[in-house]
C-alpha cells in the first residue's frame, strides 16, 4: 500500500473513532430528549359532587363538623410522552379577579409565593410518577353548601335546633397544600383567572390558566351548578 494511502487510512480511522466516541456520549442524552415526558392538562368536564365531613365555620355563632355536600373542580394532568414523568408538581402562581357586575381590567391578587396544589385523594404536593399515556387527578378547588341553623324554644323551655339548607354556597377554595393566612385562596363571588404551572423533574414545564366565574349560589344538580352558578374553563397560561 502506498504511503499516502496508509496516511489517509490512519486519518480516517482516527476520525471514525472520534466520531464514535462523541456519538456514544451524546446518544443517550439525545435519546432521552426525544423520549422525554410531555405534560398536558385537561379540565374534568363535570363537577364532582360528594359529601365531606369538614370543620366549617358557617357563621359567627356556629362552628360545626358535619357532612356537607361539596363540589370539587378536578383537573387531569397527563403525560403524552414515551417515558414516565417524575416528581410532578402543580403550583398556583397568580390570581386575577373582576368583581361581579363590573367590566374593565382584572385586578391582581398575589400569592406570598408559589403555592402547591393538592393531588386528588392524597393531599400530597408531589406526584412521584405519571406513566406514559396516563393521567392523574388534581384536586384544584372545592365549594360546599352552606346551611343555616335556626333555634326555637318550646313552651317547656327546651331549645331545638334545625338545619336549613338554602341556596348559599361557600366561596370557592383553592386546594393548596399550605393555605396562606391572608386568604388569597378564598375566591368569593367574582370572575377569576388563576395562573398555575405544571413541572416535572424530567419534563419541560407548562403554564395554564383556570378561568372561573362564580356567583355564590348553590344547586344540587351538578349540571345546573356548573352551567348557571359556576363556569369553569381552561386557557393558556401567561406568556411572560
Amino acid at each position: 500500500m502506498p504511503e499516502w494511502q496508509a496516511e489517509y487510512a490512519t486519518a480516517f480511522g482516527t476520525l471514525f473513532l472520534g466520531f464514535a466516541a462523541i456519538l456514544s456520549t451524546i446518544w443517550p442524552r439525545l435519546l432521552a430528549f426525544l423520549r422525554r415526558p410531555t405534560l398536558d392538562v385537561l379540565v374534568v368536564d363535570r363537577l364532582n359532587l360528594a359529601r365531606s365531613a369538614e370543620a366549617v365555620e358557617f357563621n359567627e355563632s356556629y362552628n360545626r363538623v358535619m357532612p356537607v355536600p361539596v363540589y370539587f373542580v378536578h383537573l387531569l394532568v397527563g403525560n403524552c410522552g414515551r417515558t414516565p414523568a417524575e416528581r410532578v408538581e402543580v403550583v398556583a402562581t397568580r390570581i386575577r379577579w373582576m368583581p361581579p357586575g363590573t367590566t374593565g381590567e382584572f385586578q391582581w391578587r398575589e400569592f406570598p409565593g408559589p403555592m402547591n396544589l393538592q393531588w386528588g385523594f392524597t393531599q400530597a404536593a408531589v406526584m412521584d410518577q405519571i406513566p406514559p399515556d396516563a393521567e392523574r387527578l388534581l384536586s384544584m378547588a372545592r365549594s360546599w353548601h352552606l346551611p343555616h341553623f335556626e333555634k326555637t324554644q318550646s313552651a317547656s323551655g327546651e331549645v331545638h335546633e334545625k338545619t336549613v339548607w338554602g341556596i348559599e354556597a361557600s366561596p370557592v377554595v383553592l386546594n393548596l397544600v399550605s393555605q396562606p393566612q391572608s386568604g388569597e385562596h378564598m375566591l368569593w363571588p367574582a370572575e377569576y383567572e388563576v395562573d398555575f404551572e405544571v413541572t416535572a423533574a424530567n419534563a419541560r414545564p407548562i403554564t395554564r390558566m383556570l378561568k372561573l366565574c362564580f356567583d355564590g349560589k348553590w344547586d344540587d344538580d351538578p349540571a345546573k351548578m356548573g352551567r348557571a352558578h359556576r363556569v369553569v374553563a381552561l386557557g393558556d397560561g401567561p406568556k411572560c
